[in-house]
């Protein structure tokens, strides 16, 4: 089954880099988060214990 969801309307997680992310799908074996940067906004360099890929528009 095909699940649609709008960012907007999907939890919000809270960050230390303090931008808009929120989590789309969430199981054992995946996490999907959009997230949003505002001019000027960036991510600070960081690890996490997962492989991560991005999209952009």
């Amino acid at each position: 089954m095909i699940k649609s969801v709008r960012p907007e309307q999907a939890p919000e997680v809270k960050t230390p880099h303090g931008v808009d992310v929120r989590k789309l799908h969430d199981t054992e074996h995946a996490q999907l988060m959009h997230i949003r940067l505002l001019p000027a906004e960036e991510l600070r360099r960081h690890i996490t214990p997962v492989d991560v890929f991005f999209i952009y528009p």
